[in-house]
């Protein structure tokens, strides 16, 4: 089993998570719910964020993806997210979709919970 270092934030401990099955995961579904959120930050860096989700999605709808390729883009996305003004606000709501999204990345992927907190 691997452990990830806890990490401490402004928000505290991250609080442990439970991954659920990477095959029960819609990661469509959970990407477009990651974008829906990200949408509504007031960012000088919106389109970096658009561009680095829709990266994201063209790897998921390749015949075979990528997921370290996925990873990546989410992780730019999210460099960029955090640094934007509302972004604390919109954790609660990231936290499920972002739960299940690394679920399907896989271990190597884990690090992107501590954006909203969690860890495993």
């Amino acid at each position: 089993m691997y452990y990830l270092p806890l990490v401490t934030s402004s928000l505290g401990l991250p609080q442990p998570v439970s991954l659920p099955a990477p095959s029960s995961v819609d990661i469509q579904g959970e990407l477009n719910a990651l974008r829906e959120i990200l949408v509504n930050l007031s960012s000088l860096d919106r389109r970096k964020i658009d561009n680095a989700i829709a990266d994201a999605d063209e790897e998921i709808n390749k015949p075979k993806p990528d997921k370290n390729e996925v990873g990546k883009a989410l992780d730019r996305a999210f460099d960029y997210a955090k640094k934007a003004e509302g972004f604390a606000s919109l954790i609660e709501k990231l936290k499920p979709h972002l739960t299940k999204t690394v679920a399907w990345l896989g271990d190597n992927w884990h690090n992107l919970l501590n954006i909203v907190n969690l860890t495993v």
